[in-house]
């Protein structure tokens, strides 16, 4: 109330428009109704649509930007066992964590970080442009990644495509398992210990 806002890129507007951002994602981890699940269940028969993911920006003393990626695990939902049976392989990955991380890359155009554009002086800042950044020796972005249990198993995924598909330099990512499963075929790759991860 004693706030002057004038447009959408005042601070206090921002810190408001975050603010709703985040008491809408809580009230959607809240709801339980009985017939949307029974649906939700019915829609994952075949594949997994669900992931559970917060991302944050927060800017370094270096002129650099730290992005957090939070990957949750199995929740109360039912239907999110679904994703952890399904056990057959998917390019050299458990399928339903494949399936997972799928689901949460066509979304990386959509997840935006409008404070940190506002502070880069850019229009727009998504998701996909800062793992495009993470491509370049100089990136000015740091990516540093967690996840627990079916979390921690999607991370271990979309690290391997951010490194073999997205072209994304190791040294700038980061990623903590907690009671992680393995999500990779043996073998798949040679080098193990080259993947900036950690359980």
């Amino acid at each position: 109330e004693k706030s002057s806002i004038q447009t959408p890129g005042d601070a206090a507007f921002q810190q408001l428009a975050e603010l709703h951002r985040m008491r809408r994602a809580q009230a959607a981890l809240r709801a339980r109704n009985p017939v949307g699940q029974v649906l939700a269940a019915l829609r994952q028969r075949e594949g997994s649509d669900t992931v559970k993911a917060v991302c944050m920006a927060h800017p370094l003393p270096d002129g650099k930007h730290l992005i957090a990626i939070g990957f949750m695990g199995t929740g109360k939902r039912f239907y999110d066992w679904f994703s952890n049976f399904r056990f057959s392989d998917e390019d050299g990955f458990h399928r339903g964590f494949s399936q997972l991380c799928t689901h949460f890359e066509e979304g990386l155009n959509s997840i935006s970080f409008p404070a940190t554009a506002m502070q880069l002086g850019l229009d727009r800042l998504t998701l996909s442009d800062i793992l495009a950044q993470l491509q370049r020796p100089d990136s000015r972005f740091q990516l540093w990644m967690a996840g627990h249990s079916q979390g921690g198993a999607v991370m271990q995924v979309f690290t391997h495509r951010l490194l073999h598909q997205r072209g994304v330099l190791a040294r700038h990512i980061r990623g903590f398992g907690f009671a992680s499963p393995t999500a990779a075929s043996a073998g798949l790759t040679g080098r193990p210990y080259a993947y900036p991860l950690w359980h």
